[in-house]
């Protein structure tokens, strides 16, 4: 007999941790698609145009990682100051949202979880944000993206959480990361160097991901 429950635990035991998985990607991707509402809630409000990327926190700027959710220990940017916060009701004592489920162990090279250390688990589409010519940058107009919407992302779980969607397991296997695009969708993509486009002077057609939000004018000149 205990040999016998000793083998449906061992076949258990793997299908657990993947319905497990499973949920923590429903939840993160949730997360993401309500904050697909509320940037597009923002551009309403903002004619058409993103924040744009500087150091002071007013509700015009944010940097790649204060877009919402709380303060942190390493970004103390409050949560009245993050630019999507007022459309989910977010506060420095309720952002959860901005919490993803597989945020639970320091990152690398920290020695606390994303959300801890910036408020915030998820990681925006720098080159959105930094726009004209630097410095300062200017508010990207929605307009000037011209690369198809259903491929260019808003934001991806930090790139740095451990574990993550996106890591590399040490027997070779592979999770994928929670992938907002421009146009709302939610996808679970690898992004290794086979799904990104990289190249900010021409897109490759086959690449399911767009860094580079369009080619001109190019962000780097």
């Amino acid at each position: 007999m205990i040999v016998i429950i000793g083998l449906f635990v061992g076949l258990l035991l793997p299908v657990m941790g993947r319905a497990r998985e499973g949920a923590r990607r429903a939840m993160c991707a949730n997360n993401l698609r309500q904050h697909g509402v509320a940037w597009y809630l923002y551009l309403d409000e903002h004619n058409e145009c993103f924040p744009k990327y500087a150091s002071s926190t007013d509700d015009t700027a944010c940097i790649e990682i204060t877009f919402g959710g709380k303060a942190g220990h390493e970004l103390t940017y409050p949560a009245d100051t993050r630019p999507l916060n007022r459309y989910l009701d977010v506060t420095d004592t309720s952002a959860e949202i901005f919490h993803c489920p597989c945020d639970t162990k320091p990152m690398d090279t920290y020695t606390e979880t994303a959300f801890d250390s910036f408020g915030d688990s998820y990681f925006f589409n720098l080159l959105i944000l930094q726009f004209g010519s630097p410095p300062p940058y200017t508010n990207r107009p929605l307009s000037t993206i011209t690369s198809p919407p259903d491929k260019v992302y808003l934001e991806i779980c930090h790139p740095m959480l451990i574990p993550g969607h996106g890591g590399r397991g040490t027997d070779g296997s592979r999770t994928p990361v929670m992938v907002l695009f421009l146009d709302g969708h939610v996808k679970g993509c690898y992004l290794y160097s086979d799904e990104w486009d990289i190249t900010p002077t021409g897109q490759h057609p086959e690449r399911p991901v767009y860094l580079f939000p369009n080619t001109t004018p190019n962000p780097f000149d």
